[in-house]
């Protein structure tokens, strides 16, 4: 496929799961998107190969930011992201001591290495 032009790469939809559902495409370019309440968030933009579509995922949330920090996904790369729902945190709380709740998402470049979970720890 061609090289996304300028008008493609800005006005492609976002990813904005409301509940958990994954995404995957060939990354094609990068982006910010700059909140007067929440600052600047980093936009990766992908393109799905079987049909074309353009979609811009925001690292909105903080483990999604983390994940995409850690597997630093480049152009022609295939990036995998699933957004795996609300979840309950197991060690903070907030002021009142209640636990707190995150947006939990899995990322990925390639097909994912599962070799570690083919190791036994016996």
């Amino acid at each position: 496929m061609d090289k996304p032009s300028y008008v493609e790469l800005v006005s492609a939809p976002a990813w904005m799961p409301d509940s958990p559902q994954e995404i995957s495409g060939i990354v094609v370019g990068y982006d910010t998107y700059t909140h007067d309440d929440y600052g600047t968030t980093p936009v990766v933009i992908i393109r799905n190969p079987e049909t074309g579509d353009l979609r811009r995922i925001y690292a909105i949330h903080g483990m999604l930011l983390d994940r995409l920090n850690e597997i630093k996904p480049q152009i022609g790369d295939k990036l995998t992201v699933a957004y795996t729902g609300v979840k309950t945190s197991r060690n903070r709380t907030d002021a009142k001591g209640n636990p707190v709740e995150y947006h939990s998402y899995v990322a990925y470049v390639g097909d994912g290495d599962t070799s570690k979970y083919e190791q036994s720890p016996f």
